[in-house]
């Protein structure tokens, strides 16, 4: 029993040690992506990765927002090209960087965002606009951008025609209509650049969580393989001590036959 427990055990923790290794693999994966801003525009990328050279910049818009996982194509399709835009707070701060990069650059400055009115009572169905976390200075600005932006719910169902007149729809799935005349989708090959941050966190906790299994599993082996080290020692201390019983009980043995033997002689 306690072979079977050992193997079992070994087998165990292959199979973990397997699982750590291709996490690990995932997070290097995208703590590189994330560090090289792999995704944006190379004029976008170079600024994004010299953030001393440029600290007035705040980020790219994509990695400055959390969606879930489910919403994450939907809420990439209808942002579109604002995606890669970068957000600074001020629009001499924006002045400033097209003038230093010779880069093409679009540029949020949030000191400049227009006010405007909620419309989240009117909403036909969950508002894309709620279901994107992001920093108090950042919700005017997405305010903006996606809040007419409505959830298809149902893949398979197109949105109401008439609706279209007012509101901009995307499903799950990242399928976008606008106007009734535009239609945008995200593709099924590529990831989305939204949640990388989010993946990696999850990731990391995953991985985390499975090296504390690791070494509970490293531990009962240990511990069994303890007990059974143990008991093979018992076994072989009573097998000692048997043979020994036996050679004296033959010696006994012998020595009465060789007294018997003797007795009848005489």
């Amino acid at each position: 029993e306690l072979e079977e427990n050992i193997l079992s055990l070994r087998e165990t923790n292959i199979s973990l040690q397997s699982r750590k290794t291709a996490l690990q693999s995932q997070v290097e994966f995208y703590n590189s992506i994330i560090a090289n801003h792999d995704g944006y525009p190379e004029g976008i990328k170079n600024i994004l990765s010299n953030h001393d050279e440029y600290p007035d910049v705040i980020g790219a818009l994509s990695e400055l927002i959390d969606v879930d996982e489910p919403y994450q194509a939907a809420a990439e399709v209808a942002l579109g090209e604002y995606n890669d835009y970068l957000v600074v707070k001020s629009r001499k701060n924006a002045e400033k960087l097209i003038a230093d990069s010779s880069h093409r650059l679009s540029i949020f400055a949030l000191d400049s965002i227009p006010k405007v009115l909620s419309t989240q009572e009117g909403y036909p169905a969950t508002s894309l606009l709620s279901l994107v976390k992001c920093k108090k200075e950042l919700k005017g600005l997405l305010a903006i951008l996606i809040g007419d932006v409505c959830v298809l719910e149902d893949e398979k169902k197109n949105p109401d025609i008439k609706s279209l007149d007012t509101w901009k729809w995307v499903s799950k799935s990242g399928r976008y209509y606008c106007r009734g005349f535009i239609h945008k989708s995200t593709g099924s090959d590529s990831e989305s650049i939204i949640g990388r941050k989010q993946k990696l966190e999850l990731l990391k906790m995953e991985f985390d969580t499975l090296s504390k299994e690791i070494i509970k599993v490293d531990q009962k082996l240990d511990n069994t393989i303890k007990t059974a080290d143990s008991a093979y020692e018992k076994l072989k201390k009573i097998s000692k001590e048997l043979e020994t019983g036996i050679q004296n009980l033959n010696a006994s043995d012998q020595k009465m036959t060789h007294q018997d033997l003797m007795s009848a002689h005489q």
